[in-house]
């Protein structure tokens, strides 16, 4: 089952985004993860502020949570 992060990122120092960016996307990598969508135009329908810049990371949730109850417990409770 994948899982999300959807963040906004207002940049201001380039030069250490830059630097950053390629040790973030190890890091994802390193987890399983995955960038779906990032940086580009972003039109806002509604709503305030205006993001400067988006990113959503999938990840795949795993069956179980660190203390052993499994998903599917979860959903029955």
């Amino acid at each position: 089952m994948p899982t999300y992060i959807v963040g906004d990122i207002h940049i201001t120092d380039t030069a250490a985004y830059q630097a950053h960016v390629p040790r973030a996307l190890a890091t994802i990598a390193r987890f399983g993860g995955r960038v779906v969508a990032g940086g580009g135009r972003v039109d806002v329908l509604e709503g305030d502020p205006m993001p400067e810049r988006i990113f959503i990371i999938e990840f795949q949730l795993p069956m179980w949570r660190g203390d052993g109850i499994g998903l599917r417990t979860i959903r029955r409770r």
